[in-house]
């Protein structure tokens, strides 16, 4: 009789334990599956949002790239302009100083009007530098209009030109090199 009792516990023990190994394997590969949707479901909507992404910066890197090169190009047009104001003892022919004065007042005032038009593409660290040489062409240019043919006060004007404007422009372009991965 307990060999008997022990065997219908045995048969149901054995019963009970391959039923509960049975249901943790369906389990476990069900919870599986559902696991492995849901990170492929999550891999794929990474790789869109990561495609989208690259989709954007460079776009906008190719915009600042486009920027960068028309306001780089309107700085050295205003940079030689203003050099032509402060440098007046010329050739014979050239333009009078208040000529050269306007058109250099005409390439500042281009490429400010460019630059604060396009400013939003810039890291304003990298504006600060814009907003220095802007100034400082000015006062050269204002400056240069009430003095006709004081030889002093154009050497002076070379001077601020050349500490104040051309390491500005040097600084402009490493920033903007940066910008544009040339350099680090």
């Amino acid at each position: 009789m307990w060999s008997d009792i022990f065997k219908v516990l045995g048969i149901s023990a054995i019963l009970v334990g391959a039923l509960t190994w049975l249901v943790k394997k369906v389990f476990s590969r069900h919870m599986e599956y559902l696991y492995d949707r849901k990170t492929e479901a999550f891999r794929k909507e990474l790789e869109k949002y990561a495609f989208e992404h690259q989709i954007r910066f460079s776009k906008l890197h190719e915009i600042r790239a486009k920027v960068i090169a028309e306001l780089y190009k309107l700085l050295v047009a205003a940079e030689g302009a203003v050099w032509d104001v402060v440098t007046p003892l010329g050739y014979e022919g050239q333009a009078s100083i208040k000529d050269r004065a306007k058109r250099a007042w005409q390439s500042i005032v281009a490429f400010n009007d460019y630059f604060l038009k396009h400013e939003i593409y810039l890291d304003p660290i990298d504006c600060k530098p814009i907003h220095k040489i802007l100034d400082d062409m000015r006062l050269i240019i204002i400056r240069s209009g009430r003095i006709e043919e004081d030889v002093n006060f154009w050497q002076k004007m070379g001077k601020k030109f050349e500490v104040a404007v051309r390491p500005t422009k040097q600084q402009i372009a490493k920033d903007f090199r940066k910008i544009l991965g040339v350099s680090k």
